[in-house]
């Protein structure tokens, strides 16, 4: 199973979370930059099943505020669609 590991410190801004967002799952050019891109490409990832380790997440949540929890949502309801092959471990 392939991983890929966020630290919650990284993520500044909502520009430098996407940014680091699209690097790290290797999201297409014309990924949007927004939770809804975000959402749609988190259906179409590959290959799957995929481990995505969010740490010092406390830390992105002060950065970020409510988005943060938006984000953690979309992760969360594309990990239900996917039948749990998008597995997310928060520290």
């Amino acid at each position: 199973m392939n991983s890929v590991f966020f630290n919650g410190e990284d993520f500044k801004t909502k520009e430098i979370f996407h940014e680091i967002i699209k690097d790290k799952l290797n999201l297409p050019s014309y990924y949007g930059n927004n939770l809804d891109a975000l959402n749609d490409c988190l259906l179409e990832l590959s290959p799957l099943p995929l481990k995505v380790v969010w740490n010092n997440y406390s830390k992105s949540k002060e950065y970020l505020g409510n988005y943060c929890d938006i984000a953690l949502k979309v992760f969360e309801t594309a990990s239900e669609f996917l039948d749990n092959k998008l597995i997310l471990e928060i520290n």
